[in-house]
């Protein structure tokens, strides 16, 4: 039997520096990904990352703020200068919408315990030093994979030598010292195979691994769990056994009063991933975020080939529309879709570079629901510092009835205005709890304009019955629904 050694070779660095740059790029390079400019399906993909482009002629590259590169990325000085890819990487470090501004005042996740369930990575990046992460990567063993009719043997050495952009990425977005949501949190890292057939059992043993520490440590368990990949891969009632297997554990883990956030019907009815439209502008204004679906010109161009092969097999369509026409119809359809779901951002931020130890990629071109899931159980943690009884509908239902309303309709998460919600009404329990009521003065005192119910800027909505209960003691008056149409400018 063969034995699979991962090289050099292997590595996403190396296939990066084999790509075949062209000489002279433009903003038309990059927009629609590998459909019309490239060949090259990574460059495409991962664009200046780890690349050379000193000598590279990108005088049609208007701004950095919706590519892909990292600090291993060499610009010339002129380069530099013009497209300022240090800023731009420190400026993807903050978090909007009151974020930051709640971290540095203690809502960082402190005295909550959390769990991650994802691919493989190495905790050798700065990003994780002094964290406070138990890494768990038992599950990574020999594996033996058939390829060709040939069995291969995979080593969990070698497996271990592959970094998994994925793990690091959500890991460093939940529990990051610097771009985490709580970084003070205490993590429970469950490392899993990359390997489909494999990566499924994976899970289930470290929910299996869960149950069992919090029924040991029932004063002291594991109440959130962020586990992008999902057992059912969001696609519930295709597979039954599946169905029922996910089930089963979201009810045992309720039971034990912790929350698992995984990628399912509920969640995609629930959130969807947004992004800043200027990075330079006001990050904590509203009307500067918007649906990611609306910005996905590959996501675009990839639709509106579909639509003129269809439009071809329609021997009475008459009217072709153009990109820019079929766009704009997009768009709307997107928004009309997506607006009563509220918008969690994930784009335009930085997060380590995968291969180094100290390096950033700054990702204006990507964002992802799998990526906005740590950052739901990083707000989820804020929350659980004020309250650690509060259940997953609790906590969403605090969302939605504190959320902020965009001029075009669409639903912002309004984090500061739910954590106040949340002190009140933990308050009006406990009148004498001098921790919360420290929390609710330092609320009052630094967010001002949520000081009364709801700020002149918020409108609140009616969300279905069916989809949102709202507990008696936490009720709000509900009103001002949003019916009207938006349309989004990219």
């Amino acid at each position: 039997m063969k034995t699979a050694k991962y090289t050099n070779k292997d590595t996403l660095k190396y296939r990066l520096k084999q790509i075949n740059i062209p000489n002279e790029l433009s903003d038309e390079s990059f927009k629609y990904l590998n459909q019309i400019n490239f060949s090259e399906k990574e460059l495409a993909e991962w664009q200046f990352c780890f690349g050379d482009f000193r000598k590279k002629d990108l005088s049609k590259i208007t701004t950095l703020q919706n590519k892909c590169f990292d600090t291993e990325t060499q610009f010339s000085i002129e380069q530099q200068l013009r497209l300022e890819p240090e800023k731009l990487i420190e400026l993807g470090k903050r978090r909007g919408l009151g974020i930051d501004k709640l971290k540095e005042l203690g809502f960082n996740g402190n005295g909550i315990r959390i769990a991650i369930i994802d691919g493989f990575f190495s905790l050798e990046h700065k990003e994780f030093d002094n964290s406070n992460i138990l890494f768990d990567d038992s599950n990574i063993q020999d594996y033996i994979i058939n390829i060709d009719e040939q069995n291969i043997l995979l080593p969990a050495k070698e497996m271990k030598k592959s970094q998994n952009f994925h793990g690091l990425t959500v890991a460093s977005l939940l529990c990051g010292k610097n771009i985490g949501i709580a970084p003070n949190s205490t993590c429970h890292y469950f490392a899993c195979n990359d390997i489909t057939e494999k990566f499924q059992s994976d899970r289930i043993s470290a929910l299996e691994k869960i149950i069992k520490y919090n029924d040991e440590n029932p004063e002291d368990k594991i109440q959130i769990i962020s586990m992008s990949s999902g057992l059912t891969n969001g696609k519930l009632g295709e597979d039954k056994e599946i169905d029922l297997l996910r089930d089963k554990y979201h009810n045992r883990l309720k039971e034990q009063g912790c929350i698992l956030l995984d990628i399912n019907e509920s969640m995609m009815q629930r959130y969807t991933q947004g992004c800043i439209k200027d990075i330079y502008g006001n990050i904590d204004d509203i009307e500067n975020y918007f649906l990611s679906f609306a910005s996905d010109d590959s996501t675009i161009f990839t639709e509106y080939q579909k639509y003129l092969r269809n439009t071809e097999k329609n021997v009475e369509s008459t009217n072709t529309l153009t990109l820019e026409e079929f766009k704009k119809d997009y768009i709307n359809k997107i928004n009309t879709t997506y607006k009563e779901k509220l918008i969690i951002p994930s784009g335009k931020i930085t997060i380590p570079e995968v291969e180094t130890k100290s390096g950033y990629r700054y990702e204006g071109n990507a964002t992802s629901l799998s990526w906005t899931v740590p950052i739901i159980a990083g707000y989820m943690a804020m929350c659980k510092q004020i309250d650690k009884d509060l259940t997953e509908d609790d906590i969403y239902n605090y969302f939605r009835t504190s959320q902020s309303i965009t001029e075009n309709g669409l639903k912002i998460i309004n984090l500061p205005q739910s954590l106040l919600q949340i002190a009140r009404n933990k308050l009006k329990q406990e009148p004498n709890n001098e921790e919360v009521n420290k929390y609710l003065k330092l609320l009052e005192t630094n967010f001002p304009e949520i000081k009364q119910s709801f700020s002149k800027e918020l409108k609140t909505l009616t969300v279905p019955k069916d989809e949102l209960h709202i507990p008696s003691d936490t009720q709000t008056e509900i009103s001002n629904n949003i019916s009207k149409e938006n349309e989004l400018i990219c």
